[in-house]
């Protein structure tokens, strides 16, 4: 049984605990192996002078790692509970790009025009509107995009054939990009 087993079976046991390693004789290549392996740090018998830095680092470190896992879960949970709510919608929400592509449709949208979430991606957004009413909703897509919520009633073109639908968008902002968020009701 060795240093480098001793780590392993710590940090299988322990992941979350910052091992230092403290040696008598641990070479370079070993030194390096460990860290690799796993080690916060590692520290030789005859420099324990070090040894109290090294837990120093090695608790900050462990703390780092707690409260950036501690935001990465939240930032999940979070997540997850928008994409709840917004499953759980019982009209449509979408939401498109600025370049008139649809990025995202709750399952009640996917299963009225009958695409998948990948080909949502693919879909200009007003090829699912009446030939008629694309000019009113081109319009309002445009007032959504200079900052003016907008709201109309359109015909889409559904895999149930045309529906009626009121819809309503706003513009959200996100890392300098623009997106339309919206909802619709079928009130056909």
């Amino acid at each position: 049984y060795d240093g480098l087993s001793a780590l392993k079976s710590a940090l299988q046991h322990h992941p979350r605990t910052p091992v230092i390693m403290l040696s008598g004789s641990l070479s370079p290549e070993e030194a390096v192996a460990c860290v690799h392996a796993g080690a916060a740090d590692y520290v030789l018998k005859d420099r324990t002078e070090r040894l109290p830095s090294a837990v120093r680092r090695a608790l900050e470190a462990a703390v780092e790692r707690e409260r950036r896992l501690a935001a990465e879960m939240e930032v999940q949970r979070e997540r997850i509970f928008s994409d709840m709510v917004i499953q759980s919608m019982s009209g449509l929400f979408y939401v498109m790009s600025a370049d008139g592509y649809l990025l995202r449709m709750n399952s009640v949208a996917g299963e009225l025009f009958g695409l998948t979430p990948e080909e949502v991606k693919k879909t200009p957004a007003l090829s699912l509107v009446h030939e008629q009413d694309r000019p009113l909703i081109a319009a309002k897509i445009a007032q959504i995009f200079a900052g003016n919520p907008a709201e109309a009633e359109a015909r889409l073109l559904t895999k149930k054939g045309v529906r009626h639908a009121l819809l309503t968008g706003r513009r959200m902002m996100l890392d300098g990009e623009a997106y339309l968020v919206g909802t619709g009701l079928d009130i056909t």
